[in-house]
């Protein structure tokens, strides 16, 4: 997540304001050696005082905006998804960086910012996932199962929110929940999402291919709980039918998972590709 305190401040559009207004006061000084020292200093405030206006509201913001997306952009780049993004998303990694370029500026840095960050990222794994390898298919469903767990565990409907997080206006709250060594996992496992997609793209996974493959039958699941998992696209405000919803597809994932590589990859990106 962004840090605040990474985002240096900008002292180099005042300092490049003073230096500027001195030099051109310098050199309008010349004009008035015939001046006395008390004519001198009016004239030196006078000519320095327009200089550092003119300046400040026609040269300093381009500065500003130079030092902000460097910062920013400086900040974003010490996580592995932004540099795969960067790298293989180019045309989001911009959208995501002018973005917050326009929040830092308002004054919204970690809540508004990551919100709009999170959107953006479930735009890209959306169409990523379905495509993406199956060993960074598994690794991201093995970190979502984690993420799934904690916000069970901790009880309510934010086990829910994590699997529908289109509902959720503040997810930095809902993220914030997870243990550092988690979250950078989540970070570690949408960038090979995003690389593998890339690099090495597979077909999506049709339901002919799952038939084929038998892995419905593989994963010995009750058919009270398929019906169940058939049931889980209809929203649901009850928070018993919720909580419900999150065991179910807890219990869905960890069959997935415990399958072989080939099968719980295919059945992985299935999911996400009908999701």
């Amino acid at each position: 997540m962004l840090d605040r305190k990474g985002i240096r401040m900008n002292w180099l559009g005042p300092l490049a304001m003073g230096v500027l207004a001195l030099l051109v006061t310098v050199s309008w000084l010349r004009r008035f050696e015939t001046a006395g020292a008390t004519g001198k200093r009016i004239i030196y405030f006078v000519i320095f005082a327009v200089s550092w206006t003119a300046g400040k509201s026609l040269v300093q913001p381009r500065i500003d905006r130079l030092v902000l997306a460097s910062s920013i952009e400086g900040e974003l780049l010490k996580n592995v998804t932004y540099v795969a993004l960067k790298e293989h998303e180019p045309d989001t990694y911009k959208r995501v960086l002018d973005k917050l370029e326009v929040d830092i500026k308002a004054g919204a840095i970690a809540e508004a910012a990551y919100a709009s960050m999170g959107r953006e990222f479930g735009i890209v794994l959306e169409k990523r996932l379905p495509i993406t390898s199956d060993a960074a298919a598994i690794a991201f469903m093995k970190v979502k199962t984690e993420q799934i767990k904690v916000l069970f565990d901790r009880g309510g409907d934010t086990c829910y929110l994590g699997l529908h997080p289109e509902l959720v206006q503040d997810q930095a709250k809902l993220y914030s929940r997870f243990s550092p060594a988690l979250e950078d996992a989540g970070y570690v496992a949408m960038a090979q999402v995003i690389r593998d997609a890339r690099l090495q793209p597979m077909a999506a996974v049709t339901d002919a291919q799952i038939d084929e493959t038998g892995v419905i039958d593989s994963l010995q699941l009750e058919p009270d709980v398929w019906a169940d998992v058939a049931n889980m696209d209809a929203p649901k405000a009850d928070l018993a039918l919720r909580r419900r919803d999150c065991e179910i597809w807890l219990r869905l994932q960890e069959a997935v998972l415990k399958l072989t590589e080939d099968r719980a990859g295919a059945f992985v990106r299935y999911q996400f590709a009908h999701a």
